[in-house]
């Protein structure tokens, strides 16, 4: 049995790291999606904007400018692929696939996540299913049966005996009634007696370690997975499919020359924070969701 809850906890702490890992993976893709969409527009951007720059319809300086922030997103881009080479070896070792991984979100996920248990539910299932808290459970059970043991260890073993001898004894057709005592009778397993109790209150005491510990995590989650909800529903409030079709409108008016170098290239920045930080909230989201799985050992999402 405790090996058994071991390996539950080892299984609990690897699909941790496996979701941590898939999440963080998924995070990079889409991000470095999002910055070769970017790179390409822009590339198509400087190549015209050269064309016009020699033949002197528009300032040089303007095309320097524009390869400035193709330079500045390419490099966001190239540290993230190294993360995600980085993330999808790890992934591979964890789950022993050798082909590249391809993680997947399902975008219902966060319409469940909107409906959060309360804090004493997932403390109670918690406490039921965590096989660390367990495993503690059965030692203090163990040590507790070892202490009455080596109690009843120190009770001394009292034997009755009784014979019959016809002519053999003292007297005729002799009936002999005998008591054994062990010496000493009293204090017999003392030191282990001490030692069986010991071990039960250290066992207790490791309980109330673990129990606190339980506590503290799945409080410190359930705050971090309100937060994290909070900054998704205000995010997701914010960005709409509007975005894209400002976007497109500004990049028209920009090759319309109605926005100045100056105007498109701030919206293009600012356009691009946003896509990071909406799919940095939904991952963080998705992270601390998985994070109430880990620290209550059930598939509460």
């Amino acid at each position: 049995m405790a090996a058994e809850l071991e390996l539950a906890d080892l299984l609990r702490n690897l699909k941790w790291q496996l979701q941590n890992t898939f999440y963080s993976l998924h995070l990079q893709r889409t991000v470095i999606q999002n910055y070769e969409s970017q790179l390409q527009l822009l590339d198509t951007i400087i190549r015209n904007y050269q064309v016009q720059a020699q033949k002197g319809n528009i300032p040089l300086k303007e095309v320097v400018r524009l390869k400035s922030v193709y330079l500045s997103i390419n490099n966001n881009r190239s540290e993230l692929a190294a993360q995600q080479i980085e993330n999808t070896q790890r992934l591979q070792l964890m789950t022993g696939l050798k082909t590249n991984v391809i993680p997947s979100v399902d975008t219902a996920m966060f319409s469940k996540i909107r409906s959060v248990k309360t804090l004493n539910e997932l403390q109670n299932l918690a406490s039921a299913q965590r096989p660390d808290l367990k495993l503690a459970k059965q030692n203090s059970f163990l040590a507790e049966l070892n202490y009455t043991f080596q109690k009843q260890l120190a009770i001394p073993d009292i034997n009755l005996g009784a014979g019959y001898d016809q002519r053999g004894g003292a007297f005729n057709n002799q009936v002999n009634l005998g008591i054994g005592i062990p010496i000493p009778a009293w204090n017999r397993n003392k030191g282990n007696i001490k030692a069986a109790e010991f071990g039960k209150k250290s066992a207790e005491a490791v309980i109330q370690q673990y129990q606190l510990q339980v506590e503290t995590e799945v409080m410190a989650s359930h705050q971090n997975l309100l937060r994290c909800l909070n900054d998704f529903q205000k995010t997701n409030s914010l960005y709409t499919k509007n975005f894209a079709l400002v976007f497109q409108g500004m990049n028209d008016n920009f090759q319309k020359r109605n926005v100045s170098l100056i105007e498109f290239i701030d919206f293009f920045e600012s356009y691009n924070q946003s896509l990071t930080e909406y799919q940095r909230t939904k991952n963080q989201l998705a992270i601390a969701a998985a994070q109430i799985n880990y620290v209550t050992a059930s598939q509460v999402y």
